[in-house]
């Protein structure tokens, strides 16, 4: 066979394909769902102040003995418990979020397998502190209460009820997706018709601030912590399908 008839319809093929091309045309791919139209998407964000901490606070006790670590563990704890409580912090919004016994080595007595020296025991809480006025308050007396074997893990702030910021950031998103996809239909010489699918996420972060581990033990007419509540911003992304005319 002569190669050369065999390019002759090839490239023509090609230069058919290239004029259906450059036609002006409008071709749209179809979305996973089969429908076709103009994709576009819109964040809108509120911004709020915090209305809760929760701190994340307890204790630590390394002791000879399991039993010894575990008692004096548990006296802290009840202590700490009891503190928080009396900063204004309610039975049900205390949740204890790690409990852990292990044991402690001393690799220079031994070889590599080392020797156990003692034990550890570890109890955490979490409790959300509603009136972030006693926030300082309820850190110090948490702390003060554990003793020495105290630890504040961190404190995260957040939004009890964030409903309303999130229908303001819901409303701003829409407007902004709706906006993009009009000017997209537009560039395109096209009309942007009925809405075919819309599709919402939301980024409702907690603001958390760490605390090295701290002991109790101070006097009571220590500096009190001092804690600054900031602000969080409530973000909603859609994503939106328009039928084009």
């Amino acid at each position: 066979m002569n190669p050369k008839a065999f390019l002759i319809p090839l490239v023509a093929g090609l230069a058919f394909l290239a004029v259906a091309c450059s036609g002006g045309d409008t071709y749209v791919t179809p979305d996973s769902t089969g429908q076709s139209g103009v994709n576009a998407s819109g964040t809108g964000t509120a911004v709020g102040e915090p209305d809760i901490m929760v701190l994340t606070v307890g204790v630590s006790a390394q002791r000879e003995s399991i039993a010894a670590a575990r008692e004096a563990a548990a006296s802290a704890q009840a202590a700490v418990i009891d503190a928080l409580k009396d900063n204004g912090v309610a039975d049900d919004d205390i949740q204890t979020v790690q409990f852990s016994v292990y044991p402690q080595y001393d690799y220079t007595r031994l070889n590599s397998q080392g020797e156990i020296v003692g034990y550890v025991v570890s109890n955490v809480v979490s409790a959300k502190v509603r009136d972030l006025d006693k926030a300082g308050d309820a850190i110090d007396a948490a702390t003060l209460a554990g003793g020495d074997d105290a630890v504040v893990q961190g404190v995260a702030f957040s939004i009890d009820d964030p409903a309303e910021l999130q229908a303001e950031a819901r409303e701003e998103a829409v407007k902004k997706a709706r906006a993009q996809a009009e000017q997209l239909a537009s560039n395109a010489g096209a009309k942007l018709g009925k809405l075919i699918s819309i599709s919402e996420s939301s980024y409702y972060p907690f603001y958390e601030r760490a605390f090295p581990s701290a002991a109790g033990g101070a006097a009571s007419d220590a500096a009190q912590t001092p804690i600054e509540a900031g602000q969080l911003e409530i973000s909603v992304t859609v994503n939106v399908l328009y039928a084009i005319e």
